[in-house]
């Protein structure tokens, strides 16, 4: 890589992490995966993906390839450790033996889980599967890891706002109802 690809590409970096937080509004977080799944594409093309963050109980998911099948399951989501998985073919994920049945039930040879809680974000991670093996052995992990970062900060506010939101509007109601 020249200095001058490795200053586009970093540019191109800023571009897409301003490009999700401009994205965050109440509607959920489903501007912010409009805006995720093509930069994702980009990067790291795949088959199957996923926003999987982490709650008190468990993980709410959000799908990036409209498919409602979950690929990463508890086993591999609770042994993140900061540092992104990498599943290069399907034997690779028996230490996670969930995920592992999940990803064989999708048809997928590839997993690669980038965790979102890095730089202070949520906890949980987007996950990208691919029916080919090997298919994230280059993903450029420098741009992708703090794309799941920003992910998982702008969708805990997304999801801030959209409380807020029912919130204000469940006060508007009951003013209107009270006369007020």
């Amino acid at each position: 890589m020249t200095a001058r690809s490795g200053l586009e590409s970093l540019m191109a970096l800023e571009e897409r992490l301003l490009a999700l937080a401009a994205s965050v509004t109440w509607d959920g977080g489903e501007e912010l995966l409009r805006s995720l799944r093509p930069m994702l594409e980009e990067s790291a093309a795949f088959h199957a993906g996923e926003v999987d963050l982490a709650r008190p109980v468990g993980h709410d998911r959000w799908t990036l390839a409209g498919d409602d099948a979950s690929i990463a399951a508890d086993d591999v989501l609770l042994a993140l450790e900061g540092e992104p998985l990498r599943f290069d073919d399907l034997p690779e994920a028996s230490a996670y033996p969930r995920t592992q049945s999940r990803m064989r039930d999708a048809g997928l040879r590839s997993l690669l889980v980038l965790p979102m809680g890095g730089y202070g974000g949520a906890g949980g991670a987007v996950v990208l599967g691919h029916r080919d093996g090997w298919a994230f052995v280059a993903a450029p992990l420098y741009d992708l890891a703090p794309l799941a970062a920003m992910t998982g900060l702008c969708l805990e506010r997304a999801l801030a706002l959209t409380a807020l939101r029912k919130e204000v509007e469940a006060l508007r109601l009951d003013s209107r109802k009270s006369g007020g």
